[in-house]
């Protein structure tokens, strides 16, 4: 837990631990750990089982209701670098009809990617990232679809011998609307 108070949850999520249970993984996954700790649980931002990073739970539904506008920002790992090494990427993701992958497609739905290289190091390029849509799968779609996959990511790329996806929810920021305070956490 990065933050807590009577409405409020945040979790550092670990990489390969589901947001909600699933049909193959029913009984551990974030949601299940927080109503294990005896509170309401309203996932207000899922992460994919292999992205590990900042998720908010709201305690109650009114909790949930009452929150606007959340701030996330993610740090994309690649082995490849996007030329240019910063832009916006606006591309369609669609669902494949069997499976949970997603493909750039002009029927799928609208999904828009800012991204600036932050560094360098040992071969990997570091992406700082900001969404303006919530597509799933979205970074990473959007990263293979340009040629240059997350690293570790067996589903649009490769894996580099590392079982840790390059991705990162390491920001987020609201306003409690309880409180009308900024909450503002960082990994």
């Amino acid at each position: 837990i990065c933050y807590e108070n009577d409405n409020y949850l945040i979790i550092n999520k670990p990489p390969h631990l589901l947001t909600i249970p699933s049909t193959n993984e029913p009984n551990d996954s974030v949601y299940n750990r927080v109503l294990g700790m005896g509170y309401g649980c309203y996932i207000v931002n899922r992460l994919d089982k292999e992205t590990s990073g900042l998720i908010l739970i709201a305690k109650n539904k009114f909790a949930r209701i009452m929150l606007k506008d959340v701030t996330k920002k993610y740090m994309a790992i690649t082995d490849k670098p996007l030329n240019p090494e910063s832009g916006r990427i606006v591309a369609n993701i669609k669902k494949e009809d069997i499976g949970i992958k997603r493909f750039v497609s002009d029927e799928g739905q609208l999904a828009i990617t800012n991204y600036q290289l932050i560094r360098q190091e040992n071969d990997l390029f570091y992406y700082d990232i900001n969404l303006e849509t919530g597509r799933t799968h979205q970074i990473r779609v959007h990263f293979a679809h340009l040629g240059s996959p997350l690293i570790n990511d067996e589903l649009y790329g490769k894996n580099l011998g590392n079982n840790e996806l390059g991705l990162i929810c390491y920001f987020m920021e609201f306003v409690d609307p309880f409180l009308n305070n900024r909450i503002t956490k960082r990994i």
